[in-house]
C-alpha cells in the first residue's frame, strides 16, 4: 500500500468515530399520568402547570416468523450432526498426524542416535589406525555419517 492510501486510511479511522456521535440524537423519556413512559427523540412538551402530554405515536411496524416446520426441524439437526460428524473426523486426524509426526521424530531421533555411535565407532577406527586400502573406505563412510547427522539430528 502506498504512502497517501495509509495516511488517508489512518485519518478515515480516526474520523469515523465522530462522526457516529453527531448523528446520535438524545432520547428522552416522557410520563403520562398513569401511562406507561414513551420514549421519543423529542423533548417532552409541557405547558405551566401541567404534566407532560403525551403525544400519540404510530405502533411499530412488526414482522411476525412463522415457526420452524417439522421438516424444516429435521433439517436443521439433520445439519447439526453432519457438523458434529465433521468436526469429529477432523479432530481424528489432527490425532492421527500428530502421532505420525511424533512417530516421525522419535525415529528421527534414533536414526541420529545410531550415526552418533557410528561415528565415534569410525573416530575411534582412524585413532588405532588403519591401512592405506582403507582411508578411501573410512572417509566414503564419514561422508555418509555427516550427510545422516545433517538430516537426522537438525533442529
Amino acid at each position: 500500500m502506498d504512502r497517501p492510501r495509509q495516511h488517508c486510511g489512518r485519518a478515515l479511522l480516526l474520523i469515523l468515530p465522530w462522526l457516529g456521535l453527531a448523528g446520535a440524537a438524545p432520547v428522552y423519556r416522557c410520563h403520562g399520568d398513569g401511562q406507561p413512559p414513551v420514549f421519543s427523540q423529542y423533548p417532552c412538551e409541557t405547558t405551566p402547570g401541567e404534566g407532560a402530554r403525551i403525544q400519540p405515536v404510530q405502533p411499530a411496524q412488526t414482522v411476525q416468523i412463522p415457526a420452524l416446520s417439522a421438516a424444516e426441524r429435521a433439517r436443521l439437526q439433520s445439519l447439526e450432526q453432519q457438523r458434529a460428524a465433521l468436526r469429529g473426523e477432523r479432530a481424528r486426524a489432527r490425532a492421527k498426524a500428530a502421532r505420525l509426526a511424533q512417530r516421525q521424530r522419535q525415529e528421527r531421533a534414533e536414526r541420529c542416535r545410531q550415526a552418533k555411535a557410528a561415528q565415534a565407532a569410525l573416530a575411534r577406527q582412524r585413532r588405532k589406525g588403519y591401512g592405506l586400502d582403507q582411508a578411501r573406505e573410512l572417509d566414503r563412510q564419514e561422508a555418509a555419517l555427516d550427510a545422516e547427522l545433517r538430516e537426522s539430528c537438525r533442529g
